[in-house]
């Protein structure tokens, strides 16, 4: 909880195209602190995405400190847990405290492909109705 009782999310971000990186810059990069990025699903190699998110031909050139710690990001100093899984349902999201998942791989659009998220351990407490639908 932050000082003025604001909850904190913890979020996942499954897919590392380029909506993906953009996001994971963007929320990086942001001083809305609200959410937290806490975990990452990706097909590429962790090292695939350090770098492409470091050297991006359209946005240049990332101003962050990237690296790589034991298979997970490391942004400035901020640790993201890594993870190479291509079924949404064995995402550890739940042991990785996510609360909500971003899904940019395109592949699950549906309120059924989404599920899986949740199936997974992503919460939809609180979220309503269209908790599925992120």
């Amino acid at each position: 909880m932050k000082e003025d009782n604001t909850l904190i999310r913890g979020i996942g971000i499954s897919g590392t195209g380029r909506i993906g990186r953009l996001l994971i810059r963007k929320m990086l990069s942001s001083t809305y602190n609200q959410w937290k990025l806490v975990g990452i699903n990706s097909i590429y190699p962790v090292e695939t995405v350090a770098h492409l998110l470091k050297y991006d031909t359209v946005h240049g050139i990332w101003d962050a400190n990237i690296s790589i710690q034991d298979g997970n990001l490391l942004i400035n100093g901020y640790l993201i847990q890594f993870v190479s899984e291509r079924n949404p349902e064995n995402i550890p999201w739940g042991r990785m405290n996510v609360d909500i998942v971003i899904d940019a791989t395109g592949e699950f659009r549906d309120r059924q492909g989404t599920q899986k998220h949740i199936a997974a351990g992503a919460s939809n407490e609180g979220m309503g109705k269209h908790a599925s639908m992120l």
